[in-house]
């Protein structure tokens, strides 16, 4: 599960055109990103999850961090103010963490709050037992940054493609 950190700050700052257009750049980055039988989706609000079967709790959260931090803003396509975008991750593996999809969704976003109280812009993985190869429910993704003036869902990503 991922938020994009300080969501309402922009859009406060920049106005829902350019909140909507980055919520929409966000989900064709991850749509862009996933494996072949990954399940990128928007939860609600400008959190986001990914469902990647067959990988484990530990190889999302690798993957996650693998990605280089952002190295510039871009321009808010309403105004000429720069607009870093960081996000929060959290992950967690059914079964390890979870008997239900219910409870792998609140151990992942418990993870995610966890992220955010740790100071945003990072991957927090679940806390639990005994960790299973067989689903995990992550985020592929690294804070990203927008890249003017392409269209909204082109995304700088410094991470492999698969």
């Amino acid at each position: 599960m991922l938020d994009v950190d300080h969501f309402k700050a922009l859009n406060d700052a920049f106005g829902h055109e350019t909140g909507d257009r980055m919520l929409q750049a966000v989900g064709g980055f991850l749509g862009d990103e996933t494996r072949h039988g990954d399940v990128a989706c928007r939860f609600g609000g400008e959190e986001f999850v990914v469902v990647l079967p067959g990988a484990s709790a530990q190889a999302a959260a690798a993957r996650a961090r693998s990605g280089a931090p952002p190295s510039s803003g871009s321009r808010s396509p309403t105004r000429a103010h720069d607009v870093g975008v960081t996000l929060s991750m959290g992950v967690a593996e059914y079964p390890a963490h979870a008997a239900s999809a219910d409870d792998l969704l609140r151990a992942a976003d418990v993870a995610l709050y966890e992220a955010k109280r740790q100071g945003r812009n990072r991957v927090v993985l679940a806390s639990g037992g005994p960790r299973s190869r067989s689903a995990a429910l992550m985020v592929e993704a690294q804070p990203v940054v927008p890249t003017p003036p392409a269209p909204a869902g082109s995304w700088a990503w410094p991470g492999p493609r698969r």
